[in-house]
């Protein structure tokens, strides 16, 4: 005990001696705080239902979930001049929140140091360890508070992450206590939150948006109606949300394009095809480009104001680079350009500005294919080449010639073999009707034993047509097989 009450008395004298001849050193320069949040971080809560009736409960949650879905299409955050200065001195107080936790759990440390059951020289270096960090953490501390934050390097834009509950994809809990708690809760920059009240068959609704940062509301919406106009005044909201999150104005821009799905350039940057709303624009003067292929390009200078949408309806001209006349050997032949039918050769066709390819096809003859572009010449002449065709497979399309021409005549058989059978069926009938004396039977009778007998007979010139093309036919396939 004794030994441990000189060491603490050691150690007393050594810091008071440090205070008083204090020891000089050629310090390192401090280092800056950092932000180390690549992102930032916005969430949306249900909102907290007030005297809500059991089918309006659902507003609670389907009015937020809109607001997220409308506005997620948002990527990017520009900060402010104030939010600048704010993020950063939250820099420095998470810093120095840290730092006052490690300094705490240092003391701690030394303190019970000197009870600890350990050999004199070991708890020496061990306190000369500690007593080094209590002093670079308060050297630290120090300089943060005295520190200019203007000097932390802070981005001006950041990329938006949309926070979702302990569901992906769901809304986060309700704001039951306060936004400030709720944001601290999720670790969110921005929480966007509100209020459906039900007074009557009126609805308030009310919707905030909490910036952590600078410890306030940045955005408020109070509206009422029915529940068969909310959605509609809720765009109201939307509106000034998108400039919250954006952090600037902004400006939509429709261009209506002739032909569809032009490209549409903004200030020579890419941002989507005609027809399209290009939303979230940043107003004021821009140029826009509209291109497609094989017409010239329009180029059209536009004022775009605040929070409203700017209409441009474009009609391109094709560029006309002549036409190219396509002749074949021999002619007839089927074109088509880039697998659309064309017609047949000879065909002018106009000449492109980008390549096409001509696809030309005739029976008896192989596949000649060729680039179409505006190098093209004026006449362009091709020689199809008679296509070469196996012995065997030859052997096979007189084969299947064959058969398909013996199944034609088995099927045409029965037709005189039943017309034959009919006529007699009915002749029988005419005899029998004429020995009752019944004539107008034996005339309908007699009427339809001869259709029949015409039927019989024009059966027999079909099957017996059709049993010569098949005996063609065979021929064909034997000679093809003793080919």
């Amino acid at each position: 005990m004794h030994e441990k009450l000189v060491l603490l008395s050691c150690a007393l004298l050594i810091g008071i001696a440090s205070g008083i001849f204090p020891v000089q050193q050629n310090k390192v320069p401090e280092k800056l705080p950092v932000d180390t949040a690549s992102v930032w971080r916005v969430g949306f809560s249900m909102f907290i239902p007030e005297r809500l009736s059991n089918e309006n409960q659902y507003l609670a949650y389907s009015i937020p979930l809109i607001l997220r879905e409308n506005l997620v299409s948002i990527e990017e955050h520009e900060f402010s001049a104030d939010e600048k200065k704010a993020y950063r001195k939250k820099i420095v107080d998470n810093e120095l929140t840290v730092l006052s936790g490690k300094l705490k759990q240092y003391i701690d440390a030394r303190d019970n140091l000197f009870f600890a059951d350990i050999a004199m020289g070991q708890r020496s270096s061990r306190l000369h360890e500690i007593e080094k960090s209590i002093k670079d953490a308060r050297e630290r501390m120090n300089y943060l508070k005295g520190l200019d934050i203007k000097e932390i390097e802070f981005p001006d834009k950041k990329k938006i992450e949309y926070i979702s509950g302990k569901v992906p994809g769901r809304l986060l809990d309700t704001a039951s206590f306060s936004a400030l708690q709720l944001a601290k809760k999720w670790n969110v920059d921005l929480l966007i939150w509100g209020v459906v009240e039900q007074i009557d068959n009126i609805l308030y609704v009310r919707i905030e948006a909490y910036d952590s940062a600078l410890e306030k509301s940045v955005f408020s919406y109070v509206d009422a109606g029915s529940r068969e106009n909310i959605y509609s005044y809720i765009k109201d909201a939307e509106t000034g949300l998108s400039g919250v999150l954006l952090g600037r104005s902004w400006g939509n821009l429709i261009v209506e394009t002739e032909p569809e799905n032009s490209s549409v350039y903004v200030n020579d940057v890419f941002k989507g095809l005609g027809n399209e709303e290009l939303r979230y624009l940043v107003p004021g003067e821009l140029t826009i480009r509209v291109h497609y292929n094989g017409y010239k390009d329009y180029i059209h200078e536009v004022t775009i104001e605040e929070f409203k949408t700017y209409h441009l309806s474009v009609k391109l001209e094709e560029i006309k680079l002549g036409t190219v006349t396509i002749n074949t050997e021999p002619e007839g032949a089927d074109l088509y350009l880039n697998s659309v039918w064309q017609g047949l050769s000879p065909l002018s066709l106009s000449r492109p500005n980008i390549f096409k390819y001509i696809v030309i096809k005739k029976d008896g003859f192989g596949i000649s294919d060729f680039t179409l572009s505006g190098d093209t010449p004026n006449t362009v002449t091709v020689k199809l080449q008679r296509e070469l065709i196996s012995p065997e497979k030859i052997e096979r399309q007189k084969r299947d010639e064959f058969y398909s021409s013996l199944g034609l005549w088995l099927i045409t058989l029965p037709v005189p073999i039943f017309g034959y059978g009919f006529a007699i069926d009915y002749k029988l009938g005419e005899i029998t009707a004429l020995t009752d004396n019944n004539t107008g039977e034996a005339d309908k009778m007699s009427l339809y034993s001869d259709m029949m007998y015409y039927s019989y007979l024009g059966g027999i010139f079909i099957s017996a047509s059709l049993f010569v093309n098949v005996a063609v036919h065979l021929f064909n396939y034997i000679k093809s097989v003793n080919r």
